[in-house]
């Protein structure tokens, strides 16, 4: 049986930094997650609008469960993830993960930031992470959505 961890560094030491254009003709940053993180995922959670957190939770979560929910998104064990960040002062403006569950298989979850919806940056994160968890012998990935979710589930 193969060492999931190791696997993972590895893919996470591969993958280039860069800037990525959207739909719109702008551009963000996207690089691998880090602990560091954290602060930036808080952030991007608690800016989110009440509809945006259910779609993501499946409830309004309150400020103590988005800061506890950034801190495990940011220190998750046998996984990899990305942020996108905007501006000089590198806003956390979307992520994606995947988390290893099985052999060859993974879940993976989504956070774009309201005003950045719609312009292609999770279906960029989520190419990305296929990349990653493909050189990982990841085959499948499995999400939780919940079915008002329109543009999750035809994008």
């Amino acid at each position: 049986m193969r060492d999931n961890r190791a696997a993972f560094q590895i893919s996470a030491d591969a993958h280039r930094e860069g800037d990525v254009v959207l739909r719109d003709g702008s551009t963000v940053r996207i690089r691998v997650m880090r602990p560091t993180d954290e602060v930036g995922l808080r952030a991007l959670l608690t800016s989110l609008s009440e509809e945006s957190r259910w779609l993501r939770f499946y409830s309004l979560q309150n400020s103590s469960a988005l800061a506890a929910e950034a801190h495990r998104e940011a220190n998750l064990d046998k996984a990899f993830g990305l942020v996108a960040c905007s501006g000089d002062e590198e806003r956390v403006v979307g992520h994606g993960f995947y988390v290893a569950i099985a052999d060859q298989r993974a879940e993976v979850a989504f956070t774009i930031a309201n005003d950045f919806q719609g312009r292609g940056l999770g279906t960029i994160l989520l190419c990305q992470l296929a990349e990653v968890a493909a050189a990982n012998v990841i085959r499948i990935f499995e999400a939780e959505v919940v079915a008002a979710n329109h543009a999750m589930l035809h994008d």
